[in-house]
């Protein structure tokens, strides 16, 4: 899983939002759950992302994005 150690109190938030809405991690969800900056939580999601530590955008079947989730 993620070292919360490793996380900033920021970063720390917003993996707490994204487990409250059952590990997706929306951009415009987190950034109104925390208070941050829309940009800001967008550049976190695009590190974890190439971290490994949020999926790719998820699709349904009819090819519309559902967001990433965290995958720790």
């Amino acid at each position: 899983g993620v070292s919360p150690l490793r996380l900033t109190a920021d970063e720390q938030r917003m993996v707490k939002a994204a487990r409250a809405a059952g590990g997706w991690f929306k951009i415009e969800e987190v950034a109104a759950a925390t208070g941050l900056g829309r940009n800001t939580v967008n550049e976190v999601a695009r590190r974890w992302a190439n971290d490994g530590l949020l999926t790719g955008v998820l699709t349904d079947d009819q090819g519309r994005r559902l967001g990433r989730k965290i995958t720790a």
